[in-house]
Formats: structure tokens, sequence, C-alpha cells
């Protein structure tokens, strides 16, 4: 788990970026992880899924490269993504509830 900078994915002062590897089967459209941050005190959670090179964001783009360039630099500069990886961006009001949130979302894939 990183804290990720803002960028066109992040909408508060915190935001951390897990990996779960090899689970991208697990995820529908996102909702799961988002609300299960929810639950721990984070304001959402966005969910993309490495997969034939790119990085998606279920029902919103097949390519994050060029949709939210900022965000994908981000994501790759910190993380080492293989192919069905997970990488969920958890956004909050403090650090506390940014890493609770990660920590929840991903274990609904787990």
């Amino acid at each position: 788990m990183s804290e990720i900078g803002q960028n066109e994915l992040t909408f508060a002062a915190y935001n951390v970026v897990v990996q779960v590897r090899g689970r991208g089967e697990k995820v529908g459209k996102g909702l799961e992880q988002r609300d299960a941050a929810v639950r721990t005190g984070a304001k959402g959670a966005i969910t993309l899924i490495y997969k034939n090179e790119k990085l998606i964001l279920p029902t919103i783009t097949d390519d994050t490269a060029k949709s939210y360039p900022i965000a994908y630099q981000q994501i790759t500069r910190l993380m080492d993504l293989k192919e069905n990886d997970v990488a969920i961006i958890v956004c909050a009001d403090n650090l506390k509830d940014a890493e609770y949130g990660a920590l929840a979302a991903a274990w609904t894939i787990i």
C-alpha cells in the first residue's frame, strides 16, 4: 500500500493505492470494493484491473493511460502490475481511514 498524489481519480485530502495480485476476475464493477472502503470511514474507492497490458476501469474505460494519464503514471510508477492484478485507490479525509478503507476493499477480492 502506498500514498498516491492528487490525480483525475482522487477526490479527498488523503489517497492510497493498494495492489492485489492476480484477482481481477473477482472484480465486477468495483462497487463492492467501494462499499467496503466507505463502511470503514473512507469517502470512496476506485478499482482498476490490469488486463492485456492496459489498466482498465470497469464500465468506464478500457485504457486508463489515455483517459486518466496522471493517475495511470502514478499507479504504474508505484506498482509492478502483472496480468489480472487489481489496483484500488481509496480516498478519505485522513490517512488512517484511507488505509483501513484500502485493506477492507482488498479483502473483498482475496
